[in-house]
């Protein structure tokens, strides 16, 4: 009898269990794998909707500023840039008094700057003033907001030297860095 339920427990048990058994942890595992990987693409899906829907946010947002994109091409052009700047700080000042404010200096300069790695290729421009406080803030306040491409990279104030406490006029030294296109 033992025989008989050896060669039962091998041949209706063992060799069954085997032959389906695999298949079916194979099935199974299959199954999970697809499942996680449902998972993972749903979740994909579901951060691709999102950065879309962003996307399209945007671009409804940025859509009034593309009519101003030629400009601000044309603004940040290396094409005859100190020229454009020159005159357009020029304007600016006639239209004040020479007694309200006066340049000393107008100067282009080349090379590296503290803050040009972190706006790109451009110049510096220097400039030197003798005005008031009021006079000064319109006046930059004016250029700044004509050509967006001027970012301060210093500034110096000093009182002039010999004026009355009444009048007191300032010598100022600014300095701009100017980004380019490039």
């Amino acid at each position: 009898m033992k025989r008989y339920l050896h060669a039962i427990l091998l041949f209706d048990v063992a060799v069954p269990a085997v032959f389906l058994g695999l298949p079916c942890l194979a099935l199974l595992w299959a199954v999970l794998g697809f499942q996680s990987l449902v998972m993972v693409k749903t979740e994909e899906r579901t951060v691709y909707e999102t950065e879309s829907l962003q996307v399209k946010t945007l671009s409804a947002q940025l859509q009034p500023m593309l009519a101003k994109v030629s400009l601000l091409k044309a603004l940040l052009s290396n094409n005859d840039i100190e020229a454009k700047l020159g005159s357009g700080i020029a304007t600016g000042l006639q239209k004040l008094s020479s007694d309200e404010i006066e340049q000393t200096l107008h100067d282009f300069q080349y090379g590296p700057s503290t803050i040009g790695p972190n706006f790109g290729e451009g110049r510096r421009l220097s400039l030197k003033l003798s005005s008031r406080w009021e006079t000064l803030n319109s006046a930059t306040a004016d250029w700044e907001s004509r050509f967006p491409n001027l970012v301060l990279e210093s500034l110096s104030i000093d009182p002039e030297a010999g004026t009355a406490v009444s009048a007191p006029y300032l010598q100022v030294a600014l300095s701009y860095f100017v980004v380019t296109e490039n």
